[in-house]
């Protein structure tokens, strides 16, 4: 509900969906391509690097690019309304 104010880290996990969405598939693709001839069993280490690394590559998106952009269009805002 729009109305209901949202308490912790709402906003955060409600940007990274957006970002790991956008950034997983640079992964799974390739994933998909190279990996699909092995058993499940061989391909679990390799899915685990792939969730790593969309995890800490989503966060530096959403700390270093999403997140001063955000600060940038709140004071925008402001000067505007």
């Amino acid at each position: 509900n729009v109305q209901v104010e949202s308490r912790g880290n709402d906003a955060m996990f409600g940007a990274l969906s957006y970002i790991v969405y956008l950034v997983h598939w640079v992964f799974i693709l390739p994933y998909e391509l190279y990996y699909r001839e092995l058993s499940m069993l061989n391909r679990f280490p390799y899915l685990l690097v792939l969730l790593a690394l969309t995890s800490v590559i989503s966060l530096l998106i959403y700390y270093y690019f999403d997140q001063p952009n955000e600060k940038r269009r709140r004071r925008w805002i402001k000067k505007v309304l």
